[in-house]
């Protein structure tokens, strides 16, 4: 399944129920985690071994309770949190069916479709369930006070045998109307460019978004048959180039964060000096939430032509397991010895390293790229991370990382030796040779050099190609903008070239 989003244009009647709605279902979501965590308090209490009072609230962590829920005030008084469903016999079980029947909901939420407050409490249980997980624990789903905001109206029963969008094409456009519950029909543009009538459709759902409102509907993906092709590539994720292969290529990192910086500077600069929740201060933030949103959606269209260029251009595709949570960790503070105060432990240079590793969304662009090649049937595999940008990939020692870019080999009886190498690519190399893609035989590197390991490794495990690499099957028109195979492959600084995505990208096929 894959999802198409299309823009729509509600008239300002459908705008506003959009709207209240989407306040109204704040009540919904609050509810429903009151109830779930009325039943984690009462599984809470199983385990204890003592009575405790009926109102008090229980803290667990890590199966042992830890406090009794009492907290203090900024004035120092104490309070407690009063639990308001304890007169509920099974709140589980209220919360996943007795609570959306109309009778026990109020009457200024009875005009929601039932179909949408579904919708959302299936968006609160995979958001517990994600919480509850023992292996990978979550972050508690949070209440939705005044500020807080709710942005989808989902209908699970879009799709299925009841059909109830029901596309409609306006008579000699691509243009079409939706139906949802309640709203009638939606204009949207552009919708039988991607959408067709035979389609199987799914769930749909309204998102609200800083630049208007967004259909999204759940479609069969369609299966795409590549040629089979043998060729495999090592990959290396960075921040001054997205990713780096084995054969030279770098797609410099395209700086979106940066490129709106000073734009988000000055217009948070603008908020601070407004009065709080004046009209001027709305508008700020409409623009800065558009800045925002105009990152992120550009950040998601380079992620997804960068990896559908790589999954049908090569037949393996070995990338770095990069651990990102430990990567953008926050660095420890140090206390000084004499117990007055704290030691420099460069938080603000981390922290100036974390936004660009973040900006480059590394992670997304792997997920893509698995995502993409699973359902392709093109294997990727993770290779190990360490060691890989300090180590020489033809004997596999230690050499001297330079600068960013550079790295040299000091092993003398290397045929690498004292030849500077791009420092990432080397990385890309060591990646595909830790994989097992050329230890199968099924799949060949490009024509770079390498040298026999020692040991009793065999020399099965770096398969050369004898042939010149041929032209990519999606290359640009210059094939010696690829590869410029008759050069020395070790050649300083000239055997990596850089391409941009947009010289590197289909022309016709944009994204996923």
């Amino acid at each position: 399944m894959k999802t198409l989003e299309f823009k729509i244009y509600p008239t300002a009647a459908q705008s506003q129920t959009i709207d209240l709605w989407l306040e109204q279902l704040k009540w919904v979501w609050n509810k429903g985690l009151e109830l779930r965590l009325e039943a984690q308090q009462r599984r809470w209490r199983e385990k204890c071994d003592r009575p405790l009072p009926d109102s008090l609230k229980l803290k667990w962590k890590k199966g042992k309770l830890v406090g009794c829920g009492v907290r203090k005030t900024k004035a120092g008084h104490k309070f407690c949190e009063i639990r308001a469903c304890r007169n509920i016999e099974n709140p589980k079980k209220f919360a996943q069916c007795e609570f959306f029947r109309s009778d026990r909901l109020p009457e200024w939420l009875r005009d929601v479709p039932t179909q949408v407050k579904s919708g959302l409490n299936d968006a609160l249980n995979k958001a517990w369930k994600a919480y509850s997980d023992p292996k990978h624990p979550g972050r508690r789903p949070r209440f939705k006070g005044k500020y807080g905001k709710l942005k989808s109206l989902v209908n699970r029963n879009a799709g299925g045998k009841s059909k109830q969008l029901k596309p409609e094409r306006i008579p000699g456009s691509d243009n079409g109307y939706v139906l949802f519950p309640k709203l009638g029909k939606l204009y949207v543009k552009g919708l039988f460019k991607r959408f067709l009538a035979d389609y199987d459709y799914g769930a749909a759902r309204i998102i609200k978004e800083p630049s208007g409102y967004y259909l999204q509907v759940c479609v069969p993906s369609v299966d795409i048959q590549l040629l089979p092709n043998n060729k495999a590539v090592g990959i290396d994720p960075g921040i001054k180039a997205v990713i780096a292969t084995d054969q030279g290529r770098l797609v410099p990192n395209p700086g979106l964060l940066n490129k709106k910086s000073k734009r988000l500077r000055r217009l948070q600069r603008k908020l601070s000096r407004q009065l709080k929740n004046s009209n001027n201060a709305k508008k700020t933030k409409k623009l800065i939430a558009l800045s925002y949103e105009k990152i992120r959606r550009t950040r998601n269209a380079f992620n997804h032509k960068l990896s559908t260029k790589l999954v049908r251009e090569y037949g393996a595709i070995a990338i770095e397991d990069t651990k990102l949570q430990n990567m953008t960790r926050r660095p420890k503070a140090v206390l000084r010895e004499d117990g007055k105060g704290y030691e420099q432990n460069g938080a603000s240079r981390k922290a100036g390293l974390n936004r660009s590793l973040l900006d480059v969304s590394i992670g997304d662009l792997r997920a893509k790229i698995e995502v993409k090649a699973a359902s392709w049937g093109r294997p990727v595999e993770r290779t190990h991370a360490p060691y890989s940008s300090q180590n020489c990939h033809c004997c596999r020692e230690k050499g001297d990382r330079r600068s960013q870019s550079e790295f040299i080999c000091n092993n003398l009886d290397c045929i690498a030796y004292g030849v500077i190498q791009q420092a990432d690519t080397n990385a890309s190399r060591n990646h595909l040779l830790n994989s097992s893609f050329l230890k199968s035989g099924k799949y060949r590197s490009w024509e770079w050099k390498l040298m026999p390991l020692k040991g009793s490794e065999t020399l099965s495990l770096q398969v050369e190609a004898i042939d010149i690499a041929p032209e990519a099957e999606y290359a640009s028109r210059s094939p010696e903008r690829v590869m410029q195979t008759k050069k020395p492959a070790l050649e300083p600084e000239k055997s990596c070239i850089q391409l941009t995505l947009w010289d590197w990208a289909l022309e016709n096929d944009a994204g996923g």
